[in-house]
Order: structure tokens, then C-alpha cells, then sequence
């Protein structure tokens, strides 16, 4: 509200007694405005106050900037709360020693799972990150169907991987956590990660000498059209026996991915041609492996569900 007789903003308290004029003098004097203030834009012929239409533009934009100025400065701040209090959810593994000779092997172990950021995302708006388990008892429903070759397995408590076959909710998806209990029981043990189709990251637990050190190797694939286009296979630090259940654990974030087993780091590398897929277990011919309690936590950017609460972004659009 302003005053009829100057313009000026006429005060809360003043409101509730007069809501025509800031004083009992102006008031009395009524709605007549001064001959300079008659040749402003803001009154019109009868001295009246209008406020034109340009200038509440400009208080509206005003008032916009410094909503959006605050705006950034909480999301901002919820950003870097996120960065050193909420790290991105992995599963804690197991902590059984290894045998290794290499020297502080498994420092590196991965982030154990913040109850906090899970509540945050549960509750933020926008695409609630992928969390699923997967048991033998579950049956083989939310695998796609193998290529041929060997078939499957789910004889006992865990399943022997034949022909590859990809998870169904992890399709499409791109930072992640894999988990399961993995048994090498003739020579080696695949899982595929990134997969659509025929195009995946594979990496393979290979034991050419049991019980012995560097015994053990690990091999990483990458599959394009069906066919291995690059291979490398580096030696195990760690002593791995057939029939063994050991605890593996795979992470894929962005172009870097890397493999722990029993919650030490065995591996890393990175590649930047697979953007996206979803995750598999596969034995070739010669080789038998069994897994058990395939779990798969889905990483999901802080990021774009603080948009989303902020600036109600679609679900399906990710930052």
C-alpha cells in the first residue's frame, strides 16, 4: 500500500488503522499530489499514486534475483554438505585378510554405506536411485534369456553362470555397486558390467595355480558386437582357492571401475567407450563358477535430485 497523497509505502501499523494514506496529515490534506510530483509518471491527473507498470517490473525482477541468489546459495551449500558428510553408498564387504605380498594391499576399501545420504535420497524428489537383491530362490525371471550356448544352473543354494545373461533392473543404468559371493570352481569366474547386447566390460577371476602366489590372475574384456576387441590380463597379488566363497565387489563410476575381493582392491583401470549398461555373470567353455546374493545399489547423483527439489525437475531428467 502506498500513500495517495506522496507515494510513499504506507507502514504495516499505519495499515491497519488507514490504508489510504501514511499520516493523518497527508490525510487531511487528501489525495493531491504537488505540482512536480503531477508531472511524474506515477500519479495520474488527479494526483493519485499509480505505481506504472515498468517500475513493478522492476521490483519483481529485483525480488526474483535475490529468490534465485538464496536459491543457489542452499543448493550450494547442500552440495558441498554432500561432498564431505554423504559419499556415495557402497556396501560394507567383508573383512577377511587376504594373503599378499604386496605391501599395504587393500587401503583402498570401498565407502561404507551412509544411513543419512540413503534417507536424503529416499525423500528427495526426481528418480529414486535402483536398489535391488537377487537370490537363487528368486529364480531366473529378471535375467534376459543367454545367446545360446551353455545353459544356467540353479541346482543348490547359488546358480553356475552359463552364456551370459544381464540383470534386467541394472539395464541402462551407469554408476553402480555390484555384490554377490562368487565360488571359482574350474578356472575362472565372469561378470560383465556396462552390458547392452552384445557390447560390455567383462573382467574374469582366473585361477592357473591354486595355492600359489601370483597363482591367481585377473583379466579384463571389453566386448563389442560379441567379439573381444581388447584384453589384458595382469597377475594376482592374493592367493584365491577353487571352491572358495569369496565376497566380490565391483564399481563402475563414470570411466573408472575397480574390483575388491573380500573388501580389499585387486583391481582398477579405465575406459571411456561404454557410457551405460547393466550387469552379468557369464562362464565360457572349460570354465565353472557359482554365485550367491547378488545385490546392485544403483549411484545416483546428489546433484540432480537437489535440482529436482529446488526447481521441480522432471524424474527422468538427470544432471
Amino acid at each position: 500500500m502506498r500513500c495517495q497523497r506522496c507515494g510513499k509505502p504506507i507502514s504495516p501499523l499505519r495499515q491497519l488503522t488507514d490504508r489510504e494514506f501514511c499520516s493523518q496529515e497527508h490525510r487531511r490534506r487528501g489525495p493531491l499530489a504537488s505540482a512536480s510530483a503531477l508531472r511524474e509518471p506515477d500519479y495520474d491527473i488527479t494526483g493519485v499514486y499509480l505505481e506504472s507498470e515498468a517500475r513493478r517490473e522492476q521490483r519483481s525482477a529485483a525480488v526474483s534475483g535475490a529468490m534465485l541468489g538464496v536459491i543457489l546459495l542452499i543448493g550450494g551449500g547442500l552440495l558441498l554438505a554432500a561432498r564431505y558428510w554423504m559419499p556415495e553408498s557402497a556396501e560394507p564387504v567383508a573383512g577377511r585378510q587376504l594373503v599378499s605380498p604386496v605391501e599395504d594391499l587393500g587401503s583402498r576399501t570401498p565407502v561404507a554405506v551412509n544411513k543419512f545420504a540413503e534417507w536424503v535420497e529416499r525423500r528427495l524428489p526426481g528418480e529414486s536411485p535402483v536398489r535391488v537383491k537377487w537370490s537363487v530362490k528368486s529364480g531366473l525371471a529378471e535375467w534376459t534369456d543367454s545367446l545360446g550356448g551353455k545353459a544356467w544352473d540353479t541346482a543348490g543354494g547359488s546358480v553356475s553362470p552359463g552364456a551370459l545373461r544381464l540383470w534386467r533392473p541394472t539395464l541402462d543404468r551407469v554408476n553402480y555397486d555390484l555384490s554377490f559371493t562368487g565360488v571359482i570352481r574350474k578356472k575362472a569366474l565372469g561378470f560383465a558390467y556396462r552390458a547392452t547386447d552384445q557390447s560390455y566390460y567383462a573382467t574374469k577371476l582366473k585361477i592357473t595355480r591354486p595355492g600359489v602366489i601370483s597363482g591367481a590372475s585377473i583379466a579384463r574384456l571389453v566386448v563389442s558386437g560379441g567379439k573381444v576387441i581388447e584384453e589384458a590380463e595382469l597377475p594376482l597379488p592374493v592367493l584365491l582357492s577353487a571352491g572358495h566363497a569369496y565376497k566380490i565387489h565391483v564399481t563402475a563410476a563414470g570411466d573408472t571401475f575397480a574390483t575388491y575381493i573380500d573388501g580389499y582392491m585387486v583391481d582398477e583401470w579405465r575406459d571411456e567407450r561404454l557410457k551405460k549398461g547393466g550387469v552379468g555373470f557369464f562362464s565360457d567353455d572349460g570354465e565353472a563358477a557359482s554365485v550367491a546374493d547378488v545385490e546392485f545399489r544403483e549411484r545416483k547423483g546428489l546433484l540432480s535430485r537437489i535440482f529436482a527439489t529446488f526447481f521441480y525437475l522432471p524424474s527422468g531428467l538427470a544432471l
